[in-house]
């Protein structure tokens, strides 16, 4: 897209910052074009300077696992920042609620232009050869997306797969049996509500392939996990999972242990 393209991109479609939705300084001489507007960026990276309290590296940089998804054998876990569920006063969650309640073309890139950083670390990684490697998503029910009309975790997955250049495969789909919503379970009933929620697709072909288990949060992992024995039950040769967010309980297991069967 040209600069004129853009600026008038902008006149129908004013960008607003990605974490409290005011309207943004137009795309202009020099001037790069941001996701953020100053308040809420400097909130933004301080959030990605907090550290894990299991293995204290920035969680940028973190790739501890939940025990649900280390039970599941899932390689590696990249996050963004931490969040707590429910609290809109962090930028951190108002993000991830304008992703699911409002989403825009703009959202979705931005978190995924941060997550190709973590991507290609993993991607290295793996030594695995070009075209053995592939991304996936934890798909969003049914029942939600008419509700909100968007999956994030796949236009997620979909912005990092362009640009990485690396295939998109829609190895996961939803049952069509109703599922509860997993924020409102403990963890043995999340696990439970996860086996059932997600089938392989018979179009889903990971058999000796590296995957790349894309998501916008994680709470457990129970999702995730289960995504993950489907991909390794279909052959996968590895799964590394990457999300947005992780609950900030996980970062520090003797807090998880407090919260009883809830986490653990």
């Amino acid at each position: 897209m040209t600069r004129w393209l853009k600026r008038a991109a902008d006149l129908f479609f004013p960008p607003v910052c990605i974490g409290c939705g005011t309207l943004l300084d137009w795309y202009g001489g020099s001037k790069q074009r941001t996701a953020f507007c100053e308040s809420c960026e400097q909130k933004w990276e301080n959030e990605r300077l907090e550290t894990c309290g299991i293995c204290t590296a920035p969680i940028g940089s973190c790739a501890c696992v939940t025990e649900t998804m280390e039970r599941a054998n899932c390689a590696a876990f990249r996050k963004l920042v931490y969040y707590c569920p429910g609290n809109r006063e962090k930028v951190q969650s108002r993000v991830i609620y304008r992703m699911k309640d409002r989403c825009t073309v703009q959202i979705p890139r931005f978190l995924a232009s941060q997550l190709l950083v973590a991507l290609r670390e993993l991607v290295k990684e793996s030594e695995a050869s070009p075209q053995d490697l592939c991304i996936a998503y934890v798909p969003r029910s049914r029942r939600a997306i008419a509700e909100h009309g968007t999956d994030q975790a796949k236009l997620l997955a979909k912005a990092l797969s362009e640009m990485a250049e690396i295939p998109l495969c829609h190895a996961i789909l939803r049952q069509r049996r109703q599922n509860r919503p997993q924020k409102s379970l403990t963890l043995s009933e999340r696990m439970q509500n996860a086996k059932q929620a997600f089938m392989l697709s018979k179009n889903g072909l990971v058999k000796g392939k590296t995957v790349f288990l894309v998501d916008d949060i994680v709470t457990t992992g129970a999702s995730m996990a289960a995504c993950a024995k489907l991909l390794r039950r279909a052959g996968a040769k590895r799964v590394y999972c990457l999300a947005v967010a992780s609950d900030d309980v996980n970062r520090d297991r003797a807090q998880k242990i407090a919260y009883g069967d809830f986490f653990l």
